[in-house]
């Protein structure tokens, strides 16, 4: 999922992968070295609603 904020300040980018995997993810798509692109954040987070089973 990804989506801009509403007041156009930025973005949020979900991944459902581990921390390396979205490491992974960013060295290889170069949107991520793009002038004006700048990731400030990398939080896990827990879902409760709508959380699915991955095993």
């Amino acid at each position: 999922m990804a989506g801009p904020w509403d007041d156009h300040s930025g973005a949020l980018l979900v991944f459902d992968t581990d921390r390396a995997g979205v490491e992974a993810i960013m060295a290889a798509d170069p949107y991520y070295t793009t002038a004006g692109v700048t990731v400030t954040a990398l939080r896990r987070w827990n879902p409760i609603v709508g959380a699915h089973d991955t095993k």
